[in-house]
């Protein structure tokens, strides 16, 4: 029997994404991702959280997204245990794991915040 474990959202990010460097110098990062079912009104929220080895995404990451950027993001759903002391053995929490050779995330639209940075900084440029 096959199966596939392959997850593709479009969300928002709420905050800056985070890099690590884990204990053999390799970079991970992590996010948080936002859906909604009804992005308009921001009801039914979804929250998932992406973890990255990939080191091409990873510098991807740092460069380009920032809060609020919306992307798209494909990868492996990957249960990891939370700490809970009533219930140890039962809580997980889902994880969409972005490797060295799967996985894939692109930004969609930027934050109005960087735009106008950006647009600033292109007229200043030009002037």
């Amino acid at each position: 029997m096959f199966t596939l474990n392959r997850l593709s959202l479009i969300g928002r990010i709420p905050e800056h994404p985070h890099i690590f460097i884990k204990g053999n110098n390799e970079r991970v990062a992590t996010l948080c991702l936002h859906t909604y079912l009804d992005e308009y009104t921001q009801r039914h929220l979804r929250q998932y959280n992406v973890f990255i080895d990939n080191p091409k995404i990873i510098e991807y990451v740092d460069t380009f997204l920032s809060a609020g950027d919306m992307i798209y993001v494909e990868g492996q759903l990957e249960p990891m245990p939370v700490q809970d002391s009533a219930h140890p053995d039962h809580v997980q929490e889902n994880w969409i794991s972005i490797s060295a050779d799967q996985g894939l995330l692109l930004l969609l639209h930027t934050s109005s915040q960087i735009l106008q940075k950006s647009s600033s900084r292109l007229s200043e440029n030009f002037h």
